[in-house]
């Protein structure tokens, strides 16, 4: 499987085990920073303003996972594109490092919401719905997709 994965500067640092963790499946991941650089806020189309390295990676994909920052001012970025991935109907998930209460679009949407420091992954790599909150698995949200027009 493609996997798209896009962090932030501050949750750069939290990357390794999913990848491993992807590379022990025979995966492959695009990674792509969240920067302003990346993501217009104030942007109008079809893709919201992202910048092409985020589109093609996310299009090139089976699955997105977001690693969500400390810094909510990066998490406003990292949530205009999960934004994004939902109205294209694709899988993503959310990874957290200290904060477990997922964004309204990640509650909405995701597919899986966990820590990085999650003993989850395998499951989550082999397409299960993972919730996690309070360092536990909680039940699985059910997510209705409907493809934007």
């Amino acid at each position: 499987m493609n996997y798209c994965v896009i962090y932030s500067k501050s949750s750069k640092n939290s990357l390794d085990e999913l990848i491993e963790k992807i590379k022990l499946a025979n995966g492959n991941a695009c990674l792509v920073e969240a920067t302003e650089e990346t993501v217009k806020k104030a942007s109008v189309g079809d893709t919201l303003g992202l910048s092409k390295e985020i589109v093609d990676c996310i299009n090139g994909a089976d699955e997105c996972f977001f690693f969500i920052a400390d810094d909510n001012d990066e998490n406003e970025l990292i949530n205009l594109i999960a934004e994004y991935v939902g109205g294209e109907g694709k899988n993503f998930s959310g990874v957290f490092n200290a904060q477990d209460e997922p964004a309204e679009v990640f509650n909405n949407l995701a597919k899986s919401f966990f820590s990085v420091n999650s003993l989850n992954y395998d499951e989550v790599l082999l397409g299960n719905p993972v919730w996690e909150r309070n360092g536990r698995k909680n039940e699985v949200q059910k997510i209705v997709r409907v493809r934007c027009q």
